[in-house]
């Protein structure tokens, strides 16, 4: 039996949290579990204002993060995207040429992974940071304007930009991009939405989206080596896919939701985001929420 037990120390009465436990000759004894303090105490403490319990979350969103701003930051440091929006002028309010073509390389490169095939650009920038990153509008992220854009590109002024691109990775890491590039693909296993017949076009859209996505995993290990980090293009693919930007979501009314926050964060994870500088986006995911909010 738990109860509340007072002892007088000089003038002061001090309340104890005690038990009756049995000897072992089975006489009771006084056990003191706790001291409560003075009756002032008590009060104190019951006046206090209470820390609010942390509630569990009723469940999570995660989102593409690690590969994803690693391959930006590249995509960034070499102008890629500005390079490629030469190629044809970009309509206000839409994704420009340049920047759908590299949200395509980065379909491509978690595909190294997984093997799978995402058809619909809408449908996979929903968990992706890049389309958070530059708030791409969803009208914008359609098959249609995707193969509305890029199949107009003239096939000299693609491969010349692509050429450029070669030039500027070797001249930066001296990595000579036509070692891991192909010259044939497998168009069905590439094909986003599209409703007409697959043609030379489709394939050259393909191929160059897929070969910028090459070149682009290629240097992942590249920048990790510098910090004394030795792995393969697939490991380094696999550390990287593995971190995710997480929201805890509660049902309250009404919801709320918390974060974001980086899950898998291993030594080598960390010195990709020395690497890749992967903070900056972190911190533009965290302004654009404070946006929103």
């Amino acid at each position: 039996m738990t109860y509340i037990a007072k002892r007088k120390k000089g003038k002061t009465i001090h309340y104890y949290l005690a038990e009756t436990i049995k000897e072992g000759d089975g006489a009771p004894k006084e056990k003191i579990l706790m001291s409560l303090g003075t009756i002032e105490d008590i009060m104190a403490a019951r006046q206090k204002p209470q820390e609010p319990e942390i509630p569990w979350p009723d469940s999570a969103q995660l989102y593409e993060f690690g590969l994803e701003a690693a391959l930006l930051s590249l995509v960034e440091r070499l102008g890629i995207i500005e390079l490629m929006d030469e190629l044809a002028p970009t309509p206000k309010e839409e994704l420009s040429v340049g920047s759908g073509l590299v949200l395509a390389a980065f379909n491509e490169a978690r595909k190294q992974l997984h093997k799978s095939t995402e058809r619909f650009l809408a449908a996979w920038s929903e968990k992706s940071f890049f389309a958070n990153f530059y708030q791409v509008p969803v009208n914008c992220l359609t098959g249609q304007s995707f193969w509305r854009r890029t199949l107009a590109l003239e096939p000299d002024k693609l491969n010349e930009v692509f050429d450029k691109i070669s030039q500027l990775i070797f001249k930066r890491y001296n990595f000579v991009v036509k070692k891991v590039i192909n010259k044939k693909i497998n168009v069905e296993d590439l094909v986003f939405e599209i409703n007409e017949p697959l043609n030379k076009n489709i394939t050259r859209i393909h191929l160059f989206y897929y070969n910028l996505s090459k070149a682009l995993t290629s240097l992942l290990p590249l920048e990790l080596e510098k910090l004394g980090f030795k792995m393969s293009v697939k490991a380094a693919l696999n550390v990287l896919n593995n971190v995710k930007i997480i929201y805890n979501l509660y049902a309250t009314d009404p919801p709320q939701k918390s974060g974001p926050i980086l899950a898998n964060l291993s030594p080598a994870t960390r010195a990709y985001i020395e690497a890749f500088d992967l903070k900056k986006y972190l911190n533009h995911v965290l302004e654009s929420q404070a946006k929103k909010d």
